[in-house]
């Protein structure tokens, strides 16, 4: 008996490889994500510290009253900037989830399908090994009579 292929393994190699792929661009947008929500983090605590570090100094120079009120809105809009870019990603983030899950989805069935396969190439073995074993067994039989 000829040994076990599988006709679409070069079509589950490819799936696989699909599978892995699309991992990949999902975790490559999970990192942006927290690198965003790092840096959004970051910079609540620089403005936290800029607005400690003006109270400390106690008597506040107009200037400086203007340089923090504008360093203040600059850090606002980057805010602004990093939850919607953040909002984004994750938007990606979950389309990517999906695609990942077909792509996961679809190699499950090649391999539930070579499964099957095999399970009926090693029905067909089992059958063929018993049909050679009744033959040289009737062959015995019919040389000994």
């Amino acid at each position: 008996m000829k040994r076990f292929e599988f006709r679409l393994e070069r079509v589950r190699e490819f799936r696989s490889g699909q599978v892995s792929l699309e991992e990949s661009k999902l975790h490559a947008l999970l990192s942006e994500v927290q690198a965003l929500e790092a840096a959004r983090a970051e910079l609540d605590q620089q403005r936290l510290s800029e607005a400690r570090a003006l109270v400390s100094l106690g008597r506040v120079e107009a200037a400086e009253l203007t340089a923090l009120e504008a360093y203040r809105l600059a850090a606002i809009r980057r805010a602004h900037d990093l939850d919607r870019r953040t909002a984004v990603c994750r938007e990606h983030a979950q389309d990517q989830r999906a695609r990942v899950l077909e792509a996961r989805r679809k190699m499950k069935l090649l391999d539930r399908l070579k499964e099957k396969a095999l399970e009926e190439w090693r029905i067909q073995e089992n059958a063929e090994i018993e049909n050679v074993a009744a033959e040289a067994y009737l062959a015995k039989y019919v040389r000994e009579r």
